[in-house]
């Protein structure tokens, strides 16, 4: 199922109701050695961080509007 846009439809749905019921901000760990994950969440608005006590981490983060 992957390049079919249902993670993004998926992504993005997550997205709208976590805005409706007033979540400031989504994030998680992605690894670094997942560049697809990586890229992905990047083209929906995500900054990314090193975590701090693993560098073979990222982490991601998305502040909602509201």
């Amino acid at each position: 199922w992957q390049n079919r846009g249902l993670g993004a439809k998926l992504m993005k749905a997550l997205i709208s109701r976590a805005q409706a019921r007033g979540i400031k901000r989504i994030y998680g760990p992605v690894l670094k050695s997942n560049p697809d994950m990586l890229q992905f969440v990047k083209g929906l608005g995500f900054e990314e961080t090193t975590a701090p006590d693993d560098y073979s981490v990222v982490l991601v983060s998305k502040y909602l509007r509201d």
